[in-house]
């Protein structure tokens, strides 16, 4: 990541069809930046817009805080603010120099912030398009909306997910072992592909535990067990779920309409891909090769 001074012009991402783009919070070891408290409803208005940020353009792998000893915060993905006829720039990781090291952006930032509406709806693209973004074809906010409705569509698929998830604990509960199968707990909803369930393989340490509780040691350790959500063809999405981490769904899949099941892309950190169209695109290569 590169280091940008508070309101700073942002060209980190090259040529964007943006008139105003200002950074905030792209802090680095070597330059002071200023400390305070902006406030729970700045911080919480952040980390709700860094559920599922919009994004125009991004770069593959992260950046790790470099205020932290050990390996920090991964920082991957940006959030995208529109302001008063600016858009401001914020990496993922404000919300971590906000919380541990005492950052404070400025104000103008976290009055936009606030008022920023939720990510990707009608009235974030008209919020867009009076803060620098005029000049974008039709298609660049046609893209945005569809970041919308993925957005939508996946946090649907996992509280559907946390519900399956429930009735497994309550049938272990009742019945003191894990369900042989999903059909043990009755009809369970497709959501447009296949809930699939395993009971995973026991590892040495956890053979160790069990051998340690019948001599009364330890307690009887969990069988442990993975929820996975496979999509059919007119899906782009898969979820997998580990009962050790419940509610915290990885593996998202994005499945290209071009070049359906091949075109998975396997790992969570690749889960959002450039919303930029393909026009765009083309204008920014011939930029960058000049």
């Amino acid at each position: 990541m590169a280091h940008y001074y508070d309101l700073e012009p942002c060209d980190y991402f090259g040529p964007l069809p943006v008139d105003r783009l200002l950074a905030v919070g792209w802090l680095e070891r070597e330059f002071e930046y200023p400390k305070g408290d902006p406030g729970k409803a700045v911080f919480a208005k952040l980390e709700q817009l860094l559920e599922e940020p919009w994004q125009p353009a991004m770069f593959m792998g992260w950046h790790s805080c470099e205020f932290c000893e050990n390996d920090g915060f991964r920082s991957l993905h940006n959030v995208f603010i529109p302001g008063q006829g600016v858009t401001y720039v914020a990496p993922e990781a404000i919300v971590h120099y906000i919380e541990v090291h005492g950052y404070c952006p400025p104000q103008e930032f976290c009055d936009a912030v606030l008022s920023c509406p939720d990510m990707g709806s009608e009235h974030y693209i008209g919020r867009l398009r009076t803060s620098g973004w005029e000049q974008c074809p039709e298609a660049f906010f046609e893209e945005v909306n569809r970041h919308r409705q993925h957005s939508i569509h996946l946090k649907g698929l996992k509280l559907r997910g946390d519900v399956l998830v429930g009735r497994i604990e309550e049938y272990r509960l009742r019945n003191g072992r894990l369900p042989a199968a999903l059909s043990d707990l009755g009809e369970v909803t497709e959501d447009g592909g296949e809930w699939q369930y395993e009971i995973m393989g026991e590892t040495a340490a956890e053979f160790l535990h069990r051998i340690g509780s019948s001599l009364g040691y330890f307690d009887p350790p969990r069988q442990a067990y993975r929820i996975r959500f496979v999509p059919d063809l007119k899906s782009d999405l898969e979820l997998v779920c580990n009962s050790e981490a419940p509610g915290q769904w990885t593996g998202c899949r994005i499945i290209s309409p071009r070049q359906g099941r091949a075109g998975l892309l396997r790992s969570r950190d690749s889960e959002r891909r450039s919303l930029m169209p393909g026009a765009i695109r083309e204008a920014g290569k011939k930029g960058s090769a000049k």
